[in-house]
């Protein structure tokens, strides 16, 4: 086969493109579709003539195949129970081509082909054909080769004198974010972020840490088209949550999106996400901009319950080692923290400008 390289793979039953005689039946939904394409530029391979079966599937078939960016399926009843479809599809799923389901009739996927299609999301001909024909073309040519991959950008960080955030330097999880090829791996640096930033009294912590057990379910799906489908339908999730977010997890958000768009090689969309970034800022809650005198008027109230409850529990046996302690604690004359201590919130202060200072200095580009 000649090393030629191919917009769409076609699979299709010739019995919706042709007649007993094989004589090409008159308005027939194939040539309409081929016609388009032919239209629109795009290049594809499909065996017109039906001259390839058997042992050369796995030879011409799968080489077109991989010489193929995508793969059509046209779903019809003719070819939803063509078995040599679910190997043309299968061999796509394994060469990680980007599959795309025309749907001719409302006719059910093939039993062994559900598992792999049903996830995906399909143009359907059968309503509106011109919408539909137009939907495909744009599908086709918004397909770049290297989206493909899982990690298809270059990602490279422009921020010199990093300061150290609880003794690490942030840049090296956030880019190991973006160039680890294991999305599960991304997601517990995501984690480790969240935990270095301190950032469970913000709130949106428990959203943004719930949009984490997701991707990481996400990782666990081995087919490449049923993970993109999901990590689009977490954005999607995410776009239209309610959440009130604050300071470094504002931050945290906006990078997850980048990332989730990342993996979608949408290196627009990550763009223009970053620059939310401007709009974002370090806000004292009423509780940290009155810490002194919250921490003063409770630490006498709190001392003292602290060695009466500890008093008490000993005296009835209660609290053993533990109610000593309190005991202990609450008379060594130590200032009790109610609230975190300026000097705490200063320290998160400069954590948060540093996280986001590396987020808004994060560079992406093509290979």
């Amino acid at each position: 086969m000649e090393d030629t390289k191919y917009d769409v793979f076609i699979s299709y039953s010739r019995k919706d493109y042709v007649d007993e005689r094989k004589n090409v039946i008159p308005g027939n939904k194939i040539s309409r579709i081929l016609d388009v394409l032919n239209e629109a530029g795009i290049t594809f391979w499909i065996d017109e003539k039906g001259i390839y079966c058997g042992d050369e599937f796995s030879g011409i078939i799968a080489d077109a195949i991989e010489k193929s960016d995508a793969l059509i399926f046209i779903s019809s009843e003719a070819s939803n129970n063509a078995t040599w479809t679910i190997g043309e599809i299968a061999t796509a799923q394994e060469s990680h081509k980007k599959i795309i389901p025309v749907r001719i009739d409302s006719s059910q996927y093939h039993k062994s082909l559900r598992v792999r299609l049903n996830a995906l999301d399909y143009i359907d001909f059968t309503s509106n054909p011109d919408k539909a024909l137009r939907k495909l073309v744009s599908t086709i040519k918004n397909i770049d080769i290297k989206e493909l991959q899982l990690n298809p950008l270059v990602v490279s960080l422009s921020v010199s004198r990093e300061q150290k955030v609880n003794g690490v330097f942030l840049s090296k999880s956030v880019l190991s974010i973006f160039n680890s090829k294991d999305i599960r791996v991304s997601a517990e640096e995501f984690e480790y972020l969240l935990n270095k930033l301190d950032c469970e009294s913000e709130n949106g912590y428990q959203s943004i840490k719930n949009n984490l057990l997701k991707l990481k379910k996400i990782s666990e799906e081995r087919n490449y088209e049923v993970r993109r489908s999901r990590i689009e339908r977490l954005v999607s999730d995410i776009k239209e949550e309610n959440v009130t977010l604050e300071r470094s997890v504002s931050v945290m958000y906006i990078l997850l999106k980048m990332y989730l768009y990342f993996c979608l090689n949408d290196i627009r969309e990550v763009v223009i996400i970053q620059k939310e970034l401007n709009n974002v800022k370090y806000e004292l809650t009423f509780v940290e901009k009155n810490a002194d005198a919250i921490n003063e008027i409770a630490d006498k109230t709190v001392r003292g319950a602290t060695f009466i409850a500890g008093l008490t529990a000993t005296i009835m046996g209660k609290g053993g080692s533990a109610a000593r302690a309190g005991i202990y604690a609450s008379t060594r004359g130590e200032k009790i923290k109610i609230v975190k201590t300026p000097q705490k919130i200063m320290m998160q202060q400069k954590a948060f400008n540093a996280f986001k200072t590396i987020v808004k200095g994060l560079n992406f580009c093509k290979i």
